[in-house]
């Protein structure tokens, strides 16, 4: 029969019966620091390996102090291997499994690896779960493809696996799927895709000598390949991946499904995490274009259609907004609430206050609160301090800290209180209420302090207390302040008095030149009133009174 017969008897049997697989089973054998390779020459293709044909390799590995003893060590398997070279080239399609930093950020791990005479090629984005590294001391199923396609195109691909075992009667033994690459073109086409062997060996080994690497119920398998296959390497797995350009989502309600650990355990958290050792970690949000805002918003619902709180933060042109909303009927804007610690509430922002429970502090010097005040005496437009309570009266405490004893409110006549300047203070210092008046100069006191105006309606001045003592209602000396008598006047109550002495009479008393009506009338002029004279004449009955007194004193004395 001539071989094109035997292809067409071979052609018809498949077309009745399906395609006739190849591949066999191998034993079983162990990689250890005295044993670097294996071959396995013979796999049983059955044809699948002229043309158009899927090579499939199927094992376990246990993993023995592999990894621990050898801090640079990766194993290498290769399908489709040239038994001609082997001992001098690797040839083919597998993966590299072990410790692969510098062409992967995470590390140990397998990647999809092509070989071929006098050089390999690895791919990057093909490593496996970072929440999952390989380790020493577990079983590993490795099932890797390597197929040639209708249209010539060549895909590596494989899936890997961790044995866990069940605690009966809970839960039984099973797979853990960790990674699978789906089909990774290979861009590489030097290989001899004819060749059946599998090559198993190790490189970079280190000093340790009692690891060891066994492989179990292994087989292989051949058969046909797809017509044409999709390039899954630029979407590998959940896994892996480094985006080389942007990223596009089609279509509007796209998503991106993460996962969510405890509120306070983040490790179970899907993470934004910088690719750069030790560094921190950014996450930019820009608009598009011409726009000048973007923003980040999270809602309260999980189809915010209607009915659902917000919140977003981000940028609008020169300002950067927090802002809080409602959509809805119902749906008031909610409050900001500011913790420092799970459920230590420090700030509440309302849409009409701003509510500190815990209190506000001010730790560095010259630190200012700044409020608008209106000239004018409509206090309706002043920024006000209003108790919370409904109805209830507004009072202000200033309290000293720890041991101190005094406190107050202290005012200045200058927006720049550093140089010369004059203050008042209200306050209490240790069990006596004060309220002082003083000035500064260039920081050191001793000026000559402003004196302290009490006023009943804006301008009605009806006490002055200054250095001198208090004067009332607008006289310029202060009551009490000694005046000799010959000086003429003292001053009471804003007017003043005539002193018990004339004029030129030195120390003799003239009642009759002070309590006359034409002395009087020269004083205050023709418009002096009754009240003038009462006022007038109350020290001098004062001083009559004293002086009778006196007498009376002595003469019984």
């Amino acid at each position: 029969m001539t071989s094109q017969a035997g292809s067409n008897v071979a052609k018809l049997r498949n077309a009745l019966n399906g395609p006739s697989a190849g591949g066999q089973a191998i034993s079983d054998f162990t990689l250890n620091s005295s044993t670097n390779n294996h071959f396995i020459s013979s796999t049983t293709p059955n044809g699948w390996n002229t043309g158009p044909g899927k090579m499939v390799f199927d094992g376990q590995l246990t993993l023995n102090g592999f990894l621990t003893q050898n801090p640079g060590i990766h194993i290498f398997i290769s399908l489709r291997q040239k038994a001609s070279l082997v001992g001098t080239a690797i040839t083919g399609h597998g993966v590299a499994f072990g410790q692969l930093s510098g062409f992967t950020p995470y590390s140990p791990t397998p990647l999809v690896e092509s070989f071929f005479q006098g050089g390999n090629h690895v791919y990057p984005n093909s490593y496996s779960a970072p929440s999952k590294p390989i380790a020493d001391g577990n079983t590993y199923r490795l099932i890797i493809e390597s197929t040639v396609c209708i249209d010539g195109s060549r895909y590596i691909r494989y899936r890997m696996y961790r044995f866990i075992p069940g605690t009966l009667p809970v839960t039984s033994d099973y797979w853990d799927l960790h990674q699978d690459t789906g089909d990774v073109l290979d861009t590489t086409t030097t290989a001899d895709m004819t060749a059946e062997g599998i090559a198993v060996g190790f490189v970079f080994a280190g000093s340790g000598t009692t690891w060891s690497v066994p492989f179990t119920n292994c087989k292989t398998t051949w058969g046909p390949a797809y017509s044409v296959s999709s390039d899954q390497t630029s979407k590998l797995s959940i896994y892996g991946g480094a985006v080389a350009g942007p990223l596009d989502f089609s279509g509007s309600s796209t998503r991106i499904g993460v996962v969510t650990g405890s509120s306070t355990d983040y490790s179970g958290y899907t993470a934004v995490q910088t690719t750069t050792a030790n560094l921190g970690t950014g996450l930019l949000i820009k608009p598009n274009g011409s726009a000048t805002s973007a923003s980040v918003v999270s809602v309260s619902n999980s189809n915010p259609t209607t009915n659902y709180y917000a919140a977003s933060y981000g940028v609008a042109n020169n300002l950067a907004t927090l802002l809080s909303y409602g959509v809805g009927t119902g749906y008031a804007a909610p409050e900001f609430s500011v913790q420092v610690g799970v459920g230590n509430e420090v700030m509440r922002v309302k849409s009409n206050a701003l509510s500190l429970p815990q209190g506000l502090a001010f730790p560095n010097n010259g630190s200012t609160i700044s409020v608008f005040n209106d000239i004018s005496l409509n206090y309706n437009n002043w920024t006000n301090v209003q108790t919370s309570l409904a109805n209830g009266a507004t009072g202000l405490v200033f309290k000293p800290n720890g041991s101190a004893t005094g406190s107050g409110v202290i005012c200045t006549n200058t927006s720049a209180p550093s140089g010369t300047f004059g203050a008042v203070s209200y306050g209490i210092n240790g069990t006596k209420a004060q309220i002082v008046t003083y000035s500064v100069a260039a920081g050191i006191s001793g000026g000559t302090p402003p004196s302290l105006s009490l006023q009943v309606g804006v301008g009605n001045e009806v006490a002055v207390f200054s250095q001198a003592g208090l004067a009332l209602l607008g006289s310029s000396t202060p009551v009490g302040t000694a005046i000799p008598l010959s000086s003429g006047i003292t001053a009471f109550g804003g007017a003043y008095a005539l002193a018990l002495m004339g004029p030129s009479s030195g120390q003799t008393m003239n009642i009759d030149t002070v309590c006359s009506p034409g002395f009087l009338a020269g004083q205050y002029g023709a418009s002096y009133s009754a009240s003038n004279l009462e006022i007038m004449t109350r020290p001098l009955w004062a001083m009559v009174s004293i002086l009778f007194a006196d007498y009376i004193r002595k003469k019984l004395g």
